[in-house]
């Protein structure tokens, strides 16, 4: 499984990692998935774009610290962080995310990517 972990990582143009926050912090398997990467430096240059997911903002600032100082330790490159609050987030019938502040912070942070 790392194996693959680490060949999906070194394929991939660029990357996008979303987390909730598990007692403020990363959850252990994203903690532990990054930390296999240490060693081989598939994630060195490659573009990651980081984004949390807590309930509410400001929750969640302690948890993208985590990930950006666990990205900028394996030498990625990351564009921009993107905070995302569950509360503000309004979907659509068809699944689609409603217009407003959220899907344009998110729509131009994938624009970096490309």
């Amino acid at each position: 499984m790392v194996l693959t972990w680490r060949q999906q990582w070194r394929q991939a143009r660029a990357i996008i990692i979303s987390t909730p926050a598990y007692l403020d912090n990363l959850p252990g398997v994203l903690k532990n998935a990054l930390d296999w990467l240490a060693t081989s430096g598939e994630a060195d240059g490659k573009m990651v774009l980081p984004i949390t997911f807590p309930p509410t903002l400001p929750r969640g600032e302690h948890v993208m610290q985590s990930l950006l100082w666990s990205l900028q330790a394996l030498h990625a490159r990351i564009p921009a962080n993107v905070p995302l609050a569950q509360a503000d987030l309004k979907f659509a019938e068809n699944g689609d995310l409603e217009e407003g502040e959220s899907r344009s912070l998110l729509a131009a942070a994938l624009d970096l990517l490309s």
